[in-house]
C-alpha cells in the first residue's frame, strides 16, 4: 500500500537478550520504527516495549 508523506509509520520490538545494565540484568529489545512512504527506518535499543518508548514528550 502506497502511502503519502508523513501520513504512517510502522513500529514493533525484537528481543535481542539479556543485558548487564547499571549492575542489573534487564530484558532489551531493538526497537524498530520505519516510515511507510520513504521506508526510512529508524532502530534504537531499549529495555522496555511500552508506547512511552516511541512517543514524544
Amino acid at each position: 500500500m502506497v502511502s503519502n508523506p508523513g501520513q504512517e509509520e510502522q513500529v514493533d520490538f525484537g528481543y535481542v537478550g539479556r543485558f548487564l545494565i547499571n549492575n542489573s540484568i534487564k530484558s532489551c529489545y531493538v526497537f524498530c520504527m520505519t516510515l511507510s512512504h520513504s521506508r526510512y527506518s529508524y532502530y534504537e535499543m531499549v529495555t522496555d516495549q511500552t508506547t512511552h518508548t516511541f512517543t514524544p514528550g
